[in-house]
């Protein structure tokens, strides 16, 4: 009885690991912050990871279409702005981000 026992044990252990390997060795889905970004866009990430991140944590970048990216960033770029009393962001750096987000952005 004992040696059915073991063996039903180390079955079950050995099944339970083949399991887990199967599902590490699917390919998961590169997140944005992997994906090959041409170097002017690089510049757009940076700000965006600097500034936005600084009041609040940071959207997923894919997580929303261009339009809606379009709407939201100049209201942010204002806060930003106000918040540091001084023009932190202008618009050259407004389009670097927006640049950046498009890129990257959620399709329609």
């Amino acid at each position: 009885m004992k040696k059915v026992l073991l063996s039903v044990l180390v079955v079950a252990v050995l099944a339970a690991c083949s399991a887990r390997k199967t599902e590490s060795a699917a390919p998961a889905k590169a997140p944005v912050e992997t994906v090959a970004l041409d170097p002017a866009l690089l510049t757009g990430k940076t700000l965006y990871e600097t500034h936005c991140g600084g009041c609040h944590p940071l959207k997923k970048a894919d997580g929303r279409t261009k339009e809606a990216w379009t709407s939201v960033v100049p209201r942010m770029v204002v806060k930003v702005n106000k918040k540091a009393g001084k023009e932190v962001l202008g618009e050259a750096e407004k389009t670097q981000i927006l640049n950046y987000l498009h890129a990257v952005a959620k399709k329609s």
